[in-house]
């Protein structure tokens, strides 16, 4: 039986592509994946299969092709942080699928700011609805994934008046134009956001 392969390629550039995916990437002969993906990991001669929106079409092509072809499917990050790991879960048995890790961009972003992660709360607002003033209050450090409708923006919002923090906000992380900002809630309220980020919120009223 052959497998598909899902791959983790960090956060975007290059040197946090692990040695591992960048063989099974230039080995494989379709690679499946989003264009900013494909386009950051250098494919050479592989077939390419784009993801949109609508997902029942990888799967069509996965089911007719994956026998015959070495596909790997590409995502950004890592493979088990809000990943389409979990659309292959609900669609095929573990049998037929491996899973190989990368650096998530949450992993990225707690070293950008030099801080242990061990502890802190992660999650994603990115299409769901998170409380976020009773996470930042519960949580010393709190890192979340936005999207454009639950924006640094939106979040800095929530938390005026409720406390003291401290907002970190990565934008096109480990790219050329990656851009960190720290400011307060007032201060990162203001300002324009790439639509994809990923905001560390330090509680600094935290009391171990």
């Amino acid at each position: 039986m052959n497998k598909f392969i899902i791959v983790g390629i960090g956060p975007g550039h290059p040197d946090y592509l692990l040695p591992k995916a960048r063989k099974l990437i230039d080995r494989a002969d379709v690679i499946i994946g989003g264009k900013r993906n494909i386009e950051s990991v250098g494919c050479k001669d592989q077939e390419l299969v784009y993801i949109r929106a609508d997902l029942s079409l990888i799967k069509t092509y996965i089911d007719e092709n994956r026998l015959t072809k070495q596909i790997v499917m590409i995502v950004s990050g890592d493979t088990g942080f809000f990943s389409m790991l979990s659309f292959v879960r609900r669609n095929y048995s573990e049998e037929v699928f491996e899973v190989v890790p990368g650096i998530s961009s949450m992993q990225y972003m707690f070293s950008i700011i030099k801080q242990p992660w061990q502890d802190a709360y992660v999650g994603s607002v990115h299409g769901r609805d998170l409380n976020i003033p009773v996470l930042v209050r519960e949580n010393k450090l709190t890192g979340l994934l936005t999207d454009y409708k639950n924006t640094p923006a939106i979040i800095a919002e929530k938390l005026l008046k409720l406390g003291q923090y401290r907002l970190y906000v990565g934008e096109c992380l480990s790219y050329q134009e990656e851009r960190i900002t720290i400011g307060s809630p007032e201060e990162i309220s203001k300002i324009t956001f790439d639509t994809l980020s990923v905001v560390i919120i330090e509680n600094l009223e935290w009391e171990v």
